[in-house]
């Protein structure tokens, strides 16, 4: 087959195939799970083949060189507002760029990708997003910016940034004023889900919400916080702001149990300290064992280099570079830069379910929504804050995934 349409399970929806088709013959369409997957209309394909040369599930990932760096921004507020170590705002105020292309939590509160050269509008940028996002035509607007020769930085998963870059290379774009930035990555969930879990929260609170963020620093950050580092937060209309129920971090247990990422992710190539992109970024996990001098407890980045374009940038950052044994370690701490997630045996059930019971029955059956739990988060914050965190983590153990 020329087109798409085999490609089925082993889509990222990455938006590569849409974004190339000459023909306009290929729309991003949902699934039930809540996945845009592309859809074929056979009347316009003219059979050139493009889509599925753009593809990156038809794609081998290479080993390159690669170099791994531990990373803290001396930005006291830039660190304290980052998921980490606060790489990506270093990284765009070295690179300069003209333009960013980021996924941005909107109005609506759904995740999508922009291209844009509004500060306001790069500052939603930082931050993990723990959803899949929405690209629409981001791949086309980079390629029109490289084009006249505007410098450009992408971010994004590994799987988005293996489609831009092939669909780039089968348009002969020019790449050398784009630098590219992804991510260690679990693997992405349903925004489906995420607007369930959003909606189900209204409904227990009676209350819009109108600003969430997926990952809080009220604790500090590091591998001993354990859950702690997962905070979910939400700002209320009655502008009363929340991080510690039960109905607010449910989306932790959602995304940790595996039931609600996308099915290429179980098999997915990219993970490997080996990736597409110039740079790699993510939590540095073990940090304190690894570099017991670094002062850590308000986020590290872990930052691995692929190319020559990403060092370049990295000369320019104060950071400190691992020694082989020092990266193997840190690998070993990082399970998805060796192998994917494993595919819950009874996924195929949880959808079942999820389709007759909706989300606040699955929160139940799958999410460990009960009553006991919603005591148990209270107490296990309540020891948080008495820095009682040997009973507490064994009670969040009860708790999260």
């Amino acid at each position: 087959m020329k087109n798409i349409s085999d490609v089925r399970e082993k889509c990222f929806g990455c938006t590569a195939c849409y974004s190339a088709c000459p023909t306009n013959a290929i729309e991003m369409c949902e699934n039930e799970e809540g996945f845009l997957f592309p859809t074929v209309n056979a009347e316009k394909c003219i059979s050139c083949g493009k889509c599925k040369q753009t593809c990156p599930a038809y794609i081998i990932v290479k080993e390159r060189e690669i170099n791994f760096y531990a990373f803290i921004n001396q930005d006291e507020n830039v660190l304290l507002n980052s998921t980490s170590g606060g790489f990506f705002s270093a990284a765009i105020e070295i690179y300069k760029p003209d333009f960013v292309c980021g996924a941005i939590l909107d109005d609506n509160l759904v995740v999508r990708h922009v291209v844009t050269n509004s500060e306001d509008i790069i500052d939603k940028m930082k931050g993990s997003k723990y959803v899949q996002s929405i690209l629409e035509d981001s791949f086309v607007n980079i390629q029109d910016k490289l084009l006249k020769g505007y410098k450009v930085l992408a971010s994004g998963t590994s799987c988005q940034v293996q489609g831009l870059l092939n669909f780039l290379k089968n348009g002969n774009i020019p790449t050398e004023n784009l630098l590219t930035i992804d991510l260690i990555c679990h693997g992405v969930p349903s925004p489906k889900m995420f607007k369930d879990y959003l909606n189900n929260y209204i409904e227990n609170t009676d209350n819009a919400i109108v600003f969430y963020k997926s990952r809080s620093k009220k604790y500090g950050w590091g591998s001993k916080l354990g859950v702690l580092n997962y905070l979910q937060t939400i700002e209320m209309s009655n502008s009363k702001v929340d991080n510690t129920s039960m109905s607010a971090n449910l989306w932790q247990n959602a995304f940790f149990s595996d039931y609600a990422i996308r099915e290429c992710c179980y098999s997915c190539p990219f993970c490997s300290p080996h990736k597409p992109s110039d740079i790699t970024m993510g939590d540095f996990w073990g940090v304190e064992n690894i570099l017991p001098q670094v002062d850590y407890q308000k986020g590290c980045s872990l930052v691995i280099c692929h190319s020559a374009k990403g060092r370049d940038l990295i000369n320019g950052l104060s950071v400190i570079k691992l020694d082989e044994k020092q990266y193997n370690d840190a690998i070993s701490k990082q399970s998805r830069l060796v192998k994917p997630i494993e595919k819950p045996k009874d996924r195929k059930q949880f959808w079942e379910d999820y389709k007759k019971m909706g989300f606040k029955g699955i929160a139940q059956k799958y999410f460990r929504f009960t009553l006991l739990n919603k005591f148990l988060m209270k107490l296990y914050i309540v020891l948080v804050n008495i820095g009682s965190f040997r009973i507490a983590n064994k009670i969040a153990r009860k708790i999260f995934y």
